[in-house]
């Protein structure tokens, strides 16, 4: 698994993440002395321990596959672990279309790069919105690429966008919601559903919750959802999701998500994540791409997965 993370690095360039397995993970951060800075971490429960890094001079493309070779002499090395050449290749085919892929569709702006054809298609379709909603289009102002309507065709999502005017139903008890990561919930696609299609759709939310001056979120309490979008944003597109459980849910590794869900079950089929919490907030999170699971942080910290409850789960683009 390989993606490109949304926020800039601390030299103000972007961070490519490789997920070796669970525990080995490749770091590859652009500087501002155009080289990458490579680390090698090894995951250790709540956070990560940096086993080596290094600068590299080189194109993303042959640093990605020295990188490999770095950390296939180190897992060697430490008479603990083999990784062979078959390994190290199989995981090479997998990662660098990806690398090739995102670089034929880059084109330099300026001091940054950015994806053209993803661009355009996903500005077609927030002015599109924008006309609907009869205000100036917020077009895209990140940098990294995926189409999200190519994205929910691959999982043979249907965008559930109502008409204008039209009221939608509420859920009924014996309906699974789907969540996709990276993609949607309950047919929302996450960056192009917007407030007002939210509330066409489910009604006037029970509360209207602002987020630090940041974002609002429509949160629609008995149905165990939530939806955000920026306060800056004139189109209010949501970009995160949350279901709370209220509803029986799925996600499409087939977890069922209705309070019984644990940890361990997690783990279980995505790997270990990125375990993040604050000093002000009682929940902590673990993050991977697309997709957040929550639960309390005194038990997500200090007891076994298995005894963790699952308590939100969240998504994002990826």
């Amino acid at each position: 698994m390989i993606y490109k993370s949304t926020k800039k690095n601390k030299f103000g360039g972007d961070t490519w993440h490789v997920k070796l397995d669970s525990l080995f993970h490749i770091f590859i951060s652009s500087t501002n002395k155009n080289s990458f800075l490579v680390e090698i971490k090894e995951f250790r429960w709540i956070s990560y321990k940096t086993r080596k890094s290094y600068i590299s001079d080189k194109d993303l493309e042959p640093t990605v596959m020295e990188s490999f070779d770095e950390i296939q002499n180190y897992l060697n090395g430490t008479g603990k672990y083999h990784w062979s050449d078959i390994q190290k290749e199989n995981k090479l085919s997998e990662v660098i279309p990806i690398i090739r892929d995102y670089q034929k569709s880059q084109i330099k702006v300026g001091r940054t790069k950015k994806d053209e054809s993803f661009e355009k298609k996903y500005a077609v379709e927030r002015t599109k919105v924008a006309a609907a909603l009869d205000v100036e289009p917020d077009l895209p102002k990140t940098t990294y690429a995926s189409n999200r309507i190519n994205t929910a065709d691959a999982f043979n999502v249907e965008a559930d966008f109502p008409e204008t005017g039209t009221k939608k139903p509420q859920l009924d008890d014996s309906k699974v919601i789907q969540i996709i990561r990276g993609v949607s919930i309950d047919k929302n696609i996450v960056n192009l559903t917007t407030s007002q299609m939210i509330v066409e759709k489910y009604g006037e939310p029970d509360a209207t919750v602002n987020h630090n001056n940041f974002s609002y979120e429509l949160n629609y309490k008995n149905l165990g959802l939530s939806f955000f979008y920026k306060q800056n944003d004139p189109v209010q597109l949501i970009y995160l999701m949350m279901a709370t459980g209220q509803k029986r849910c799925e996600t499409d590794t087939g977890l069922i998500f209705d309070r019984s869900l644990t940890m361990e079950k997690v783990i279980s089929d995505y790997g270990m994540g990125d375990v993040r919490a604050t000093d002000d907030s009682d929940e902590a999170k673990m993050v991977f791409p697309g997709i957040m699971f929550y639960a309390k942080k005194i038990e997500l910290i200090n007891l076994e997965a298995d005894e963790i409850s699952v308590q939100k789960i969240a998504i994002l683009e990826f």
